[in-house]
């Protein structure tokens, strides 16, 4: 059963980021919610040892200190050849979600609490005009978040609205408000 898991979870580590060898955003998040859940039904440590591996990358890739929702990719280049890099919601709603969850198999008091208020900084942005449809009047989609990208970014469309963006936000309240 183990094995079939982590076959299963390797599996997200498919490239839709900028290239092969970068770091697609939501396939990071997905990493973190994704090796959470399988630790939450199979208690096998390696599960819990990759999800907070993951959760750390993202932590200390993420654009600042303050603005906690990350760029559709962490090493796409800054230049001349993309000038523009969009942000995408959907992996911070995912990253969120897992993250609150995460912080229920914290080893340690200190990372249960990064965990949990990066978690709900996230939400807090996330729910802010900033990034929520209906802080823009321009918006007509029936949808809770925008800024969402489907990559690979430019030949996809960015800045749009994604279903699982939604989800999990509303995901990540709701296990909030269990805590």
């Amino acid at each position: 059963m183990s094995s079939y898991i982590l076959y299963f979870a390797s599996c997200i580590y498919v490239s839709l980021g900028y290239a092969d060898w970068s770091t697609w955003s939501r396939g990071q998040s997905w990493a973190v919610h994704g090796y959470t859940i399988a630790y939450r039904y199979t208690k096998y440590q390696p599960f819990l040892d990759k999800a907070i591996g993951a959760a750390n990358y993202v932590l200390t890739h993420l654009p600042s200190q303050t603005d906690l929702i990350p760029y559709w990719d962490y090493d796409a280049p800054y230049n001349s050849t993309l000038s523009y890099q969009p942000r995408d919601t959907s992996a911070a709603a995912i990253f969120a979600s897992g993250l609150v969850e995460l912080s229920q198999y914290a080893p340690t008091i200190d990372l249960k609490d990064r965990f949990l208020t990066s978690a709900k900084t996230i939400v807090d942005q996330l729910s802010s005009s900033k990034y929520l449809i209906y802080g823009d009047k321009d918006y007509k989609l029936p949808a809770l978040l925008a800024n969402g990208t489907i990559g690979p970014y430019p030949k996809n469309p960015y800045d749009v609205s994604l279903v699982f963006g939604d989800y999990y936000l509303t995901q990540a309240i709701l296990r909030l408000n269990k805590l």
